[in-house]
């Protein structure tokens, strides 16, 4: 039985209408890259004219919120430290909220170190972590156990290699520690429409060498969704997630249910068995009840979109971000 195609959104009016709280991703969605997707500075300052909330999600680990507020500026976007959420700032909140009071090895850039150090979590590691000749430290020891070392938190790590990995499954071995990931994205958009490696790469890396699964942060898991709903409490039936993600392949359980979520929560998280790793923009709004939109400006073609082998689906789809404008107009 094939799958009734994903509807193209016409009635931008009365949809626009219907919605109060827009959560835009933002690579793919607001800019490629470094650059502005047409129209959507405008249809911004429209949806906020119009008294809409608008919030940014993203699970781009490298910035911390106060570098996202910066790229928004350069694009001449004016957006709050508040409306906006990271994979990064999650996993530093997750810590804070379990009362991590032990140090955390990190394989990451400068965004996830500063949202570590905003939270008061020490840690060692790092994209500039001294490196030597891995043979030589392997056999001097330099991959040894470490008791200060409680959480191993792995984001995108433009210095990646052989050692770090080493290091962090040394560590994630050690009892009780936490192996926490920011997010599982296979890859990210980059300058002239090309992917690269994402920072589900690197955790996939670790996660077949340990046989278990990351806690996941960034979206789609439930973490995600409660950090941002008690930041501005919105409301399921009038909320919308735009993205430019919709699948990625499952975990153990297929998606990341509450079951998992109790277990990420609660005071030993380290009986979670099985992480969540469908790491996308839709799912992320379908497990929070919340409206959907795709946009064909990131990383999924109209045609990956309606393939008949699609599971998940979102409610409408449109070509960009920017064709909201035309119902704020009132076209």
């Amino acid at each position: 039985m094939s799958a009734t195609p994903v509807p193209q959104l016409g009635d931008f009016k009365a949809y626009i209408a219907s919605i109060d709280t827009f959560i835009l991703d933002c690579d793919g969605v607001i800019w490629q890259a470094d650059k502005l997707i047409p129209g959507v500075k405008e249809t911004l300052q429209a949806l906020k004219q119009a008294g809409k909330r608008v919030v940014f999600l993203t699970n781009n680990s490298s910035k911390s919120r106060a570098m996202y507020v910066a790229k928004f500026t350069s694009l001449g976007l004016d957006v709050s430290v508040n409306d906006i959420f990271g994979s990064s700032f999650a996993a530093a909140d997750y810590l804070r909220q379990i009362k991590f009071d032990k140090k955390a090895y990190v394989l990451g850039a400068q965004g996830l170190l500063d949202e570590l150090t905003s939270v008061g979590v020490q840690y060692v590691g790092g994209y500039k972590e001294d490196t030597v000749n891995p043979w030589t430290s392997i056999d001097q020891g330099y991959v040894e156990d470490n008791p200060e070392i409680g959480a191993v938190v792995v984001g995108f790590d433009p210095a990646i290699n052989y050692f770090k990995l080493a290091r962090a499954y040394t560590y994630i071995q050690q009892p009780g520690c936490l192996f926490i990931a920011t997010n599982h994205d296979s890859t990210f958009p980059a300058k002239g429409g090309r992917l690269l490696p994402g920072t589900g790469t690197i955790v996939s890396a670790l996660e077949v060498a340990h046989g278990s699964n990351a806690l996941v942060m960034g979206k789609p898991s439930h973490f995600m969704l409660d950090c941002v709903k008690t930041a501005i409490g919105y409301d399921p039936a009038r909320t919308v997630m735009v993205g430019d993600r919709y699948k990625h392949p499952f975990c153990f359980f297929g998606i990341m249910c509450r079951f998992c979520y109790i277990l990420l929560t609660s005071n030993n998280p380290s009986l979670l068995h099985a992480c969540c790793s469908l790491d996308t923009d839709i799912q992320f709004g379908l497990n929070g009840n919340l409206h959907t939109l795709l946009v064909l400006t990131g990383v999924t073609s109209l045609e990956t979109l309606q393939s008949t082998s699609n599971a998940i689906r979102p409610e409408f789809y449109t070509p960009s971000f920017a064709d909201l404008h035309a119902g704020l107009r009132g076209d």
